[in-house]
């Protein structure tokens, strides 16, 4: 079966650009952050969400997930950002990600 996957140059490329755009907006308030970055994520699901590449599109959630509380991390000198405060965020402000055009029945 041939499958539709999102290119690995793409999707190094893409993730060079939300770890730039994370540090730009490091000391902005939360909650705009999350939301531009939640329409960044749908937008990054609409256009790579079709059958066979849900594996690549959960894959840079959880980059970007990361790549976030690291970036959260670095706003002060203690550690206050958690992993748990994290996910209870996450869960609030981000839709997970899911296949949006069927191309095969």
């Amino acid at each position: 079966m041939v499958r539709v996957t999102t290119s690995k140059k793409k999707l190094k490329a893409k993730r060079g650009a939300v770890k730039q755009w994370l540090n730009e907006r490091r000391h902005k308030p939360l909650a705009d952050t999350m939301k531009l970055l939640n329409l960044k994520l749908q937008g990054h699901c609409n256009y790579y969400g079709v059958n066979g590449n849900l594996k690549a599109i959960s894959g840079f959630y959880e980059y970007v997930k990361r790549r976030f509380l690291v970036t959260m991390r670095r706003r002060s000198q203690k550690d206050r950002f958690s992993w748990e405060k994290l996910k209870r965020i996450w869960m609030y402000y981000i839709t997970p990600p899911s296949i949006k055009v069927q191309i095969w029945s």
